[in-house]
């Protein structure tokens, strides 16, 4: 069944035996390539943003967990071309699921703190993706196409000062257009 709100917003729902489940996707248009003034290597650390936010002053991991402890699951991906919030839920909770929806795109607030602990932190798991396969590719990549900058293997070495400022407009970007959405 597919359902067209009057804002635009387009539902496709199909039921499934999922074993009392509801699975969910909500996917919007825009990924970490429609980011004005993004440099090379930063595409990889646009999603890692959301979990450095707070929702109704909970912080955003504590929410998740919040989530869990009632059956619920969420994931956010910001991939180059859209951004995807996903999981689970019990079918019994589908009132849950969505109001939790609604406080995630609603609710979510920068947390500066968390901010600053990750971007501290960031050479320690920088140090930890050596030797990686990603790596290997991500290096192979760039010298075939060094020119291409909308890549999503994190470059520690290319990083700007303000990239929390642009995840933030991103996020802050991606709710105004919640209706351009399925």
């Amino acid at each position: 069944k597919e359902w067209t709100f009057s804002n635009g917003f387009k539902v496709v729902f199909k039921s499934m035996p999922t074993g009392g489940r509801i699975y969910y996707n909500l996917a919007l248009n825009g990924g970490f390539g429609s980011v004005e003034g993004l440099q090379k290597g930063e595409g990889g650390y646009i999603g890692d943003y959301f979990m450095f936010s707070r929702i109704y002053n909970i912080p955003a991991k504590d929410f998740i967990g919040l989530m869990a402890s009632e059956g619920m699951s969420m994931d956010v991906h910001v991939g180059l071309n859209a951004m995807m919030v996903s999981g689970a839920a019990d079918a019994d909770k589908p009132d849950f699921m969505l109001k939790s929806l609604l406080a995630v795109m609603n609710g979510r607030k920068r947390d500066d703190d968390a901010v600053r602990y990750y971007e501290s932190a960031e050479g320690l798991r920088h140090q930890m993706r050596k030797g990686t396969s990603a790596e290997m590719v991500a290096k192979v990549n760039d010298l075939m196409c060094p020119d291409y900058t909308h890549v999503s293997y994190k470059m520690l070495e290319t990083l700007s000062p303000d990239l929390s400022d642009k995840a933030e407009r991103f996020f802050m970007n991606q709710v105004a257009k919640t209706n351009d959405g399925l």
